[in-house]
């Protein structure tokens, strides 16, 4: 079976580093708290990972031996938390420390992996794993890979079967990111010892607080070339507590910032009195509390 080695590689590295990348991100404490324990740029050791003192970007520290260390990661998080951010900067950042060969993220899911009948399974999910040498190996709501209501036909087994053999004899070539929601994630891991023993830190990323809500909309109305009017900018704050506060089981966290920011943005440009101003060139368009989706505006 042949897959087109361009589909399911995700992103690019950032001319950014990627502790630069990790300090500016939003929230994500606990996302810090784990990669800044392997940043070993500005030291000359770590004390479990001595292998990884040799830096792409600080090429004059010691190198040592090259050791086969396993480090594998396990994200949890609800929708919109950035996990799929977080597994292309640990591409960057484990690329950077010359652990990586590439860096590179190979996104995969369930329906990549599995096969139609026995033995297919076997075949698609190594070639996933081939394609992400030297790389990150990204599996989406991994834990769909194993559930309870799948009969004795499903072969989420033996992709699982093959991706711990692989984790064993490659040790140091790849890593793996397993991602999804953290109640299924935790059953899965723990439903299989081997996955126990081979996942080597667990990362959960928590939901996004109404002052980081609020830091991502300035950040994606930047982006956007907008800005809040003054009396709006007063009032957001307060509107992404609410905002946050009434937020359901549905809430996409980031993305939800994401919709607001675009939503508003269609609202201004179908406006006839919209306002704009030009800074060092650039017309920026000014958002107001009209552009707000009328659902939302109970949260001012």
């Amino acid at each position: 079976m042949t897959i087109n080695r361009d589909d399911n590689i995700i992103g690019v590295k950032s001319t950014e580093s990627a502790k630069e990348q990790l300090f500016n991100m939003i929230g994500m404490q606990s996302v810090k708290d784990v990669l800044e324990a392997y940043d070993v740029r500005d030291k000359q050791s770590t004390s479990n990972y001595t292998d990884l003192t040799a830096s792409r970007l600080n090429p004059n520290l010691p190198k040592t031996e090259k050791k086969a260390e396993m480090i594998h990661f396990v994200l949890t998080g609800n929708p919109g938390t950035g996990k799929t951010t977080v597994a292309k900067l640990i591409g960057q950042m484990f690329y950077e420390m010359g652990y990586l060969e590439s860096g590179h993220v190979v996104e995969v899911n369930r329906s990549q992996l599995i096969g139609e009948y026995i033995g297919q399974t076997a075949i698609k999910t190594a070639d996933y794993i081939q394609r992400a040498m030297g790389g990150v190996l990204f599996i989406d709501e991994a834990y769909t890979l194993k559930r309870s209501d799948y009969n004795d036909h499903d072969f989420g087994q033996e992709a699982i079967d093959t991706l711990l053999k692989a984790m064993d004899q490659y040790k140091g070539k790849f890593i793996v990111v397993a991602a999804g929601y953290p109640k299924e994630m935790d059953t899965f891991i723990n439903s299989n010892p081997g996955l126990q023993r081979r996942f080597t830190e667990k990362i959960h990323i928590e939901d996004y607080t109404a002052k980081e809500m609020y830091e991502i909309l300035l950040l994606h109305a930047k982006k956007n070339s907008v800005k809040f009017s003054d009396e709006l900018l007063q009032k957001l704050p307060n509107f992404c507590e609410n905002w946050v506060n009434s937020a359901d089981e549905k809430w996409g966290n980031a993305r939800e910032a994401v919709v607001l920011i675009n939503h508003m943005i269609r609202n201004w440009k179908k406006d006839a009195d919209a306002k704009s101003i030009v800074e060092d060139g650039q017309t920026i368009g000014i958002l107001e509390e009209k552009h707000i989706p009328e659902s939302l505006l109970d949260n001012l």
